[in-house]
């Protein structure tokens, strides 16, 4: 057997849920502190007339990861913007074939995705952020760590659609 999909009952849905949830809770957490961040630059700049340049970058950092938890979020609950005029319009077999299609093309973006940030973690790990001092590959970490969890949610979904089907 190629492949197996004896997991014990709900394994993949319960690792979904759970890397959903995480996922939420650190996305929260992130926009909390997005929102901190531009509070200070606004009250820095305009209250003590002091510039921070720091806060736009540090914002901007902690944006691109709010950005990436996001796109696991919306992968896991499987709420992606889809246009489905045309698909709810097959029969069964042709939906799973559509959802299939749709997995394989973002597991396939999600490969490019990973092996093109480290690509770029290889060529810029040297390189320092204009203001704080941290690694530019700071923003492509995300990269790495998202691109992973996608293909892993993909697979999850892959699998539960084939388990669904079998039945």
């Amino acid at each position: 057997m190629l492949l197996n999909l004896n997991f014990p009952g709900g394994f993949v849905s319960s690792l979904l849920e759970k890397i959903g949830k995480v996922g939420e809770v650190l996305a929260a957490w992130l926009l909390a502190a997005v929102t901190v961040i531009v509070a200070l630059q606004v009250l820095f700049r305009y209250v003590l007339g002091i510039i921070a340049p720091w806060t736009e970058e540090l914002a901007r950092y902690t944006a691109v990861w709010m950005v990436y938890l996001g796109i696991i979020v919306a992968t896991v609950r499987k709420d992606h913007i889809k246009v489905t005029v045309l698909v709810n319009r097959f029969p069964a077999a042709g939906r799973i074939s559509a959802e299939f299609l749709a997995i394989f093309v973002a597991f396939f973006v999600s490969l490019i995705v990973f092996i093109g940030s480290i690509r770029l973690i290889a060529n810029n790990w040297q390189q320092m952020a204009v203001t704080i001092p941290v690694s530019v590959t700071v923003l492509y970490i995300p990269l790495i760590i998202f691109s992973s969890l996608s293909m892993l949610v993909l697979i999850g979904r892959t699998v539960e659609i084939v388990k669904g089907s079998a039945r």
